[in-house]
């Protein structure tokens, strides 16, 4: 198995197990704090889309990003960025404003977009490295990210292939809000199925 395989085979269960978080939940408590300081799960789901959405489409592989297909309108949500360094209102208002339905929706659609750019890499495209001019346009051109961190991205992400890029932000990060999900629906009494 190589990575592009091994990638494909993981995303499909990352997937899998976010399409079940909100089983069994209200919407009430899909949209509101279990926590006063905890961001509710329909931002953590919100935001594992929108990082999945940037990452693989505008970095890896330098597309044009899902939500350009009318999804901000479906979802009822104007940003565009993946919400790093929301206050707690905004946080609140995107919660009780967007379509948990289109929401679904639009994470499905952007995992099988992701399927399909992963299965077109080639091994040596993953071994790229990502240009200053090609992370520029993604964290600002398309306002992925704004405010004081986008110079401390610049020099995170400074560097990096995108293999390693494809492994970060739609993968690795992503599985560490699925556990903060998994938390809060423990907090709720109503630990996942996993």
């Amino acid at each position: 198995m190589d990575v592009i395989q091994l990638f494909l085979a993981r995303h499909v269960l990352m997937h899998t197990r976010v399409d079940g978080l909100t089983e069994g939940l209200t919407d009430e408590q899909v949209r509101g704090h279990v926590h006063p300081a905890a961001n509710p799960l329909a931002w953590l789901l919100w935001h594992i889309a929108r990082s999945e959405d940037t990452s693989v489409n505008l970095v890896v592989a330098t597309e044009p990003q899902v939500l350009d297909a009318a999804w901000a309108r479906r979802l009822r949500v104007a940003r565009r960025d993946i919400g790093e360094g929301m206050t707690m209102a905004e946080v609140d208002q995107l919660c009780e404003t967007i379509d948990l339905g289109a929401l679904s929706a639009y994470w499905a659609t952007v995992g099988e977009r992701t399927a399909a750019v992963v299965s077109a890499l080639t091994p040596g495209a993953l071994d790229t490295v990502i240009s200053p001019k090609e992370f520029e346009r993604a964290i600002v051109d398309e306002g992925m990210l704004s405010g004081p961190l986008v110079s401390r991205v610049r020099e995170l992400w400074a560097g990096m292939t995108r293999g390693r890029f494809l492994m970060y932000l739609p993968f690795t990060h992503n599985y560490e809000h699925i556990g903060q999900a998994d938390l809060l629906r423990g907090l709720l009494a109503r630990p996942g199925p996993f």
